[in-house]
């Protein structure tokens, strides 16, 4: 064979050998579109029924940190969009602090041991889901509706309830 000449792939391997063996050629099943996106539907759904019954977590648990997605995150929290999106919503720059603290945490672990990394991974995994329960949520913040709105698309014509929110 010549430098430049192109190889052949099995599929056209298999199909001259079949030409040349008067055989028919294997013929591949592939999925229809509608196969395809019905089982890729189901996965979505079982997903979401797993993330139900599961208790939130902040990454994967058992497992020693990973200093790539830390890494990453950190230089994500620079990107235009990423801060664009923090200004639009919060009126001020985006503190990417924290994404750093995290990467030279978990770049600090990697001289311990595999058993030691995931204890360290899991108390801090531990630590950082207290605090995120014991900070505020919405629930605090916007009151229960307990009756329904008469005319939704008058917002002035509801009386507005006097609710104290630290209550």
């Amino acid at each position: 064979m010549g430098l430049f000449t192109r190889q052949p792939v099995s599929s056209e391997v298999d199909q001259l050998s079949a030409e040349l063996t008067d055989a028919p050629a294997p013929v591949e099943s592939t999925p229809s579109p509608a196969q395809e996106l019905s089982s890729a539907y189901q996965s979505y759904l079982d997903s979401q029924e797993k993330d139900k019954t599961s208790e939130p977590t902040l990454g994967p648990q058992g497992e020693p940190c990973d200093w790539r997605r830390h890494f990453d995150d950190a230089f994500m929290c620079y990107t235009v969009t990423s801060q664009w999106k923090h200004y639009y919503r919060y009126g001020e720059q985006k503190d990417c602090n924290a994404k750093w603290d995290e990467f030279m945490w978990c770049s600090k672990t990697r001289m311990y041991s595999k058993e030691e990394q995931i204890q360290m991974n899991d108390e801090r995994r531990r630590e950082r889901l207290a605090k995120l329960r014991a900070a505020r949520n919405s629930e605090e913040v916007w009151p229960l509706r307990r009756v329904p709105l008469a005319d939704p698309w008058n917002y002035e014509a509801e009386p507005k309830a006097d609710t104290d929110l630290n209550a």
